[in-house]
């Protein structure tokens, strides 16, 4: 018989960078694991907030573990935050990930404000193949440079991070700040003629496109 398959199929975990409502949302997170039980790989003390009986494995910044036979998860710092109310903020750890298999690296930034982490990130991992890159919620920028980049700073991080590839995330799907919704793309695309980086090299993609590099 033939077997029509989807990528949930391939389900094996999530990766939770942090415990914001738009990235942490319960009732996601509780449909999948009624799917799958799968385990939730999130920063330390994330799992106050989630259901008893998720298995929810938490990492410090910079701590390894074997997820399967020759790949290797990391969850990696970033200069953001956390917090869903008045009275927690900051009391669970946030970062980003990055896969490391046979020798390849995927890095996850999560959300992200620029920093030097990114170099950091690079020394010790190498290079990403692949990384994917906050572009979006970053106006007004006195306010939110502290927590998101903005497209020029996600270059920055491309280069910092010598990523053979990037895909920008955070952006489009709603309007979260000032800018327009689809005004990362339009300043990402700006900041790539300004430093000179190729545009196939960091790249937008539509809800739903395939990418093969």
């Amino acid at each position: 018989a033939t077997h029509h398959f989807s990528v949930f199929d391939l389900f094996d975990a999530v990766l939770l960078s942090h415990n914001h409502y738009d990235h942490m949302d319960l009732a996601t997170l509780d449909w999948l694991h009624q799917q799958f039980s799968m385990p939730i790989y999130t920063g330390l003390a994330n799992s106050a907030y989630l259901p008893k009986h998720f298995k929810i494995i938490e990492m410090d910044w910079w701590q390894e573990l074997n997820f399967a036979d020759q790949v290797k998860l990391v969850y990696v710092p970033a200069q953001h935050g956390s917090g869903r109310g008045v009275r927690d903020q900051n009391k669970a750890l946030w970062g980003g990930f990055s896969i490391l298999a046979e020798g390849e690296h995927c890095y996850f930034a999560g959300d992200v404000a620029y920093s030097d982490y990114f170099k950091q990130i690079k020394q010790r991992l190498g290079a990403p193949r692949l990384a994917l890159l906050p572009i979006g919620a970053y106006e007004p920028r006195e306010l939110m440079k502290y927590v998101h980049m903005n497209p020029e700073e996600a270059v920055k991080a491309h280069l910092d991070l010598v990523a053979k590839q990037s895909i920008a995330i955070h952006h489009r799907t709603f309007q979260l700040t000032d800018e327009g919704m689809f005004q990362p793309e339009i300043d990402l695309n700006i900041a790539l003629k300004q430093y000179q980086v190729e545009s196939a090299k960091f790249i937008c993609l539509e809800e739903g496109q395939s990418f093969i590099a």
